[in-house]
Formats: C-alpha cells, sequence, structure tokens
C-alpha cells in the first residue's frame, strides 16, 4: 500500500491539534478535530505521524495515584528538538484531564447482551457502523440510543472499532472505569481483577481513579492495571500483540506469569494458580489459543514449568529436574 502524502503544511495543521487537544476539555474542539481528521486523508496521516513521534521520542512514565492532577512537566529537550518551534507543557505522566466522563444512565435491562463462551470469539457488527470482537468467556452490552451510544464489558476482553458520529460519542464502562472515544480502535481488558486498554488507532481517554486524573492514550500506547495494584502503568505497546488474539494467538512481551495464567484461566475455565517460587517469572513467547491441553503444552514447552491438574483445577509450578 502506497502510504499517504503529506503537505508541510498539513503537518504543521497536525501539530497545532495535537498541542491544542493536550489540555482540551472542550468537547467541540475535540469534535471539529475529528470533523478536520475526516475532511482529508493526509490530514489523518499528518496526524499520526505526529502522534508516532511524541510515542517514539521517548518512554512514556507511570500514572500514579497520588500524582496531583493539575502537576504539569516542561518536555525535556530530546522532545523539544523533534518537535522544533512547538515547545509546550503536558500534564504530568503524558495524560491530561479530558472531556468528562458522561455517565452511563440507561434503564435497567436496556440494550442488547452479548456472550461468549469458552470455545470461541464473536464479531458483533453494530448498527451505527461499529464492531466488537468479543474474546472467548466475554460478556457486553450495548446501548445505542438517539443521543449516546454505550456497551458495559462485565467481563473478559473485547476489541472495539467505533465509528465517529459528531453528536453520538460513545463510551466504554469496564471494570469501574469509562473509556470514551469519538472514533477510534482500542481492546479492553476486564478480567478478574486486571484492567487494561490498549489504542491501536486514534485516541482514547480513561477515566481516573480516586480523584486522579483522566489518562489519555493515543495510538500505541497502553494502560494497565494488574489485580491489586494501587495505581496504572501507561507505556509504550505494539498494538498488534494486544489484537493478537482476534487471529487466534496469545502475544507475550515480558509479561508477568500471574498474567498469563489469568489468560489460561479465561480460556480454559476453571482457575489456574501459580506456585509461590514462580512469581517473578516473566514470559515472552507467542501461543496459539486452543483448547487446554494445548495451551498449558505451550506453556510448557516456553518455561521451565509444568502444569498440574488437582480437582479439575491447574497449578503452575516448578518443572522437575
Amino acid at each position: 500500500m502506497t502510504p499517504t502524502v503529506y503537505s508541510d503544511a498539513m503537518r504543521d495543521e497536525a501539530v497545532a491539534w495535537f498541542v491544542r487537544l493536550q489540555e482540551c476539555d472542550d468537547e467541540t474542539v475535540w469534535l471539529e478535530h475529528q470533523d478536520w481528521l475526516e475532511a482529508n486523508p493526509a490530514h489523518a496521516a499528518a496526524y499520526s505521524a505526529v502522534e508516532r513521534l511524541w510515542i517514539e521520542s521517548d518512554d512514556l512514565p507511570q500514572l500514579e495515584a497520588a500524582e496531583p492532577a493539575a502537576e504539569v512537566i516542561d518536555l525535556s529537550a530530546r522532545r523539544a528538538a523533534r518537535f522544533g518551534r512547538y515547545r509546550y507543557w503536558l500534564p504530568a505522566a503524558a495524560a491530561a484531564a479530558m472531556v468528562g466522563a458522561v455517565s452511563l444512565q440507561f434503564e435497567r435491562g436496556s440494550g442488547e447482551t452479548y456472550r461468549t463462551g469458552a470455545d470461541a470469539t464473536r464479531v458483533v457488527a453494530l448498527a451505527d457502523g461499529s464492531r466488537i470482537v468479543l474474546n472467548r468467556n466475554t460478556e457486553v452490552t450495548v446501548h445505542l440510543a438517539r443521543n449516546r451510544r454505550a456497551a458495559e464489558l462485565a467481563s473478559g476482553e473485547a476489541a472495539f472499532d467505533i465509528r465517529h458520529e459528531a453528536d453520538r460519542p460513545f463510551v466504554v464502562a469496564a471494570g469501574g472505569r469509562e473509556i470514551r472515544v469519538l472514533g477510534t480502535e482500542f481492546d479492553v481488558l476486564n478480567d478478574a481483577g486486571a484492567f487494561g486498554v490498549t489504542v491501536r488507532r486514534g485516541l482514547v481517554a480513561v477515566s481516573g481513579t480516586g480523584g486522579t486524573a483522566a489518562a489519555r492514550l493515543p495510538a500505541g500506547t497502553a494502560l494497565l492495571r494488574p489485580p491489586g495494584a494501587r495505581s496504572d502503568t501507561v507505556s509504550r505497546a505494539n498494538p498488534d500483540d494486544a489484537f493478537a488474539w482476534t487471529h487466534g494467538q496469545l502475544v507475550y512481551a515480558d509479561r508477568p506469569l500471574d498474567a498469563v495464567a489469568r489468560d489460561l484461566a479465561r480460556y480454559g475455565g476453571g482457575t489456574v494458580s501459580v506456585d509461590p517460587a514462580l512469581r517473578d517469572t516473566r514470559v515472552t513467547g507467542v501461543i496459539r489459543i486452543g483448547d487446554p491441553a494445548t495451551l498449558d503444552r505451550q506453556l510448557e514447552q516456553l518455561l521451565p514449568i509444568r502444569i498440574e491438574q488437582h480437582n479439575g483445577q491447574r497449578a503452575i509450578v516448578p518443572a522437575r529436574h
């Protein structure tokens, strides 16, 4: 595919938009930005290049729950040099308060609920042109009303590809958080106490907890809060890894074994415990999604572990020598 060419003027407009949106809490401005993106494919290409430059220019720091929302940091010399004359301030942790979260208020029982079991994923095409792919053991309820669109991810994982509608933003509720979008593609995990969002295209805002500011995630970044954690971690991410499950694979890059165990439980049913001696084990590799025995066998090939069965439950323990 031939890359879309954009002019220097379009690049300057894209940078100007990027700067403007960092501290913007006016939804009208976000809608104007979306209209600008859709007016010309070159606009979207230029803006994506600016986002990519920002992501690649430095590591994103962690979002600590104790950080005050008003704290700001200046751009590093490296970023300032790469952005040339566009020097500006950004909120702490490269994430600022975005448009106010919209509380999901629908009548009990309204909406359409979609579920999957342990044996297959499911693709749901919505009436507005959006698309949701449900991972295994996932439940999502979708509400499409005249003036709002929303989805509630009760459990599991789902990939969202949301069609832009200027008068109807889309909000996803999951794990006590809200993810607000105008038109983008992202993955949401809400499983066994773990919460995560990975953005493939566009930009989303994830509501904070305990009075903390919302986190703004551009394409190529992910937010994760493991079970029991007190703060979110925002980092660069390969979206293709997060979406690999839609193609029948699980891709891990230095992930904790506990996280892999949660995946095994979701795909195979029951619970999967991890021996305390393996708590610090990290996993890097690719696993093909299949039945529980196939998943277990592949993990045993990746690591010096074995998976035992006890009364229908599985336990990951060190391999015998």
